[in-house]
C-alpha cells in the first residue's frame, strides 16, 4: 500500500518523458517560418509612385537567410511582436543594414525599407513613401515551390560599347568573372558563344541569356590577334537592378 503512489508517480513521469520524446522526434511537423519560401518582386513604390517590375527577380527565404540566383544575398531578422512588425536585411554584397517593416497576408508580402544606411536613420513606421525619398515599398508574390527559384540573367562583369562599328569591352569590373578569365578593356568582341557580335544590344542580350554557372566562350581580338577565352557565367547582381537606390 505504501509503494503504490510511488509506482504511479513513476508511471506519470514515464508518460511525460514519452510525450516529450514524441514532440522532439516530430521536428518535420513544425510549421515553417511565415516568410519561408520563394518570392517574386512584382512592384516597387518610390516617392508615392508604384513601379511594376518586368524582370523576373525571385528571392528565396529560409529562416534567417535570403538567397538570389542560388547565392547568399542577405541575412534576415524579424521582429513579429512589434507594431508594425519589424524587419532587418543585411545585404552581403553592399555590406549594409536596411531597417524596415513588413506585413504578410497569404501569398503576398509587403516590405517598407529605409534605404538610408549611414548617419541618422529611422525605421519606417507606416507603409508610405510620400515625402520619404529614402523609403521603398516592395511588393512580393509567393511563387509555388514547383516553379523553382527562377533563373537570373547571366553576368560576367564587363561593359560593352560600340567603337568604330565594333563591339568593344569598355570596362572590366574588379574581381569579376571577366577579369579572372583574362578579358581586358579594349578587347574587340567577335563572338559570344556561337553568335557573332555584330550588334551591341544583341551582344549584351547574348551574355544575359546564358545560364549562371555555365561556361561561355568569348572570341576577341586584341592587338591584332584573335583568341578565345572561356568565362564562368554568374547571376546578374541584385544590386545592379537599382531597387535600393
Amino acid at each position: 500500500m505504501v509503494h503504490l503512489p510511488i509506482r504511479q508517480s513513476w508511471l506519470g513521469v514515464a508518460f511525460l518523458l514519452a510525450a516529450c520524446l514524441a514532440l522532439t522526434t516530430r521536428g518535420a511537423d513544425k510549421p515553417a517560418a511565415p516568410l519561408d519560401g520563394i518570392w517574386k518582386i512584382s512592384a516597387v513604390e518610390l516617392e508615392g509612385e508604384n513601379r511594376p517590375i518586368d524582370e523576373d527577380i525571385r528571392l528565396v527565404i529560409q529562416g534567417e537567410k535570403v538567397s538570389y540566383g542560388g547565392e547568399p544575398l542577405a541575412a534576415l531578422a524579424l521582429y513579429p511582436a512589434s507594431m508594425p512588425q519589424g524587419i532587418d536585411l543585411t545585404f552581403h554584397e553592399m555590406k549594409a543594414l536596411y531597417e524596415g517593416i513588413y506585413t504578410v497576408e497569404e501569398d503576398r508580402l509587403k516590405i517598407c525599407l529605409n534605404t538610408r544606411t549611414m548617419g541618422v536613420k529611422e525605421r519606417p513606421s507606416e507603409f508610405t513613401t510620400k515625402e520619404r525619398p529614402n523609403w521603398r515599398i516592395f511588393a512580393l508574390q509567393r511563387v509555388r515551390t514547383d516553379e523553382g527559384p527562377g533563373r537570373p540573367k547571366g553576368f560576367v562583369g564587363m561593359a560593352l560599347a560600340l567603337e568604330n562599328e565594333a563591339v568593344t569591352i569598355s570596362m572590366v569590373l574588379d574581381n569579376s568573372q571577366a577579369e579572372r578569365a583574362g578579358l581586358k578593356m579594349g578587347d574587340v568582341v567577335l563572338r559570344i558563344g556561337n553568335q557573332a557580335a555584330t550588334d551591341l544590344q544583341n551582344t549584351v542580350d547574348a551574355v544575359r541569356a546564358q545560364s549562371p554557372g555555365s561556361d561561355l566562350k568569348i572570341q576577341i581580338r586584341r592587338e591584332g590577334n584573335e583568341r578565345e577565352i572561356a568565362v564562368k557565367v554568374g547571376p546578374f547582381p541584385f544590386s545592379l537592378y537599382g531597387l535600393l537606390g
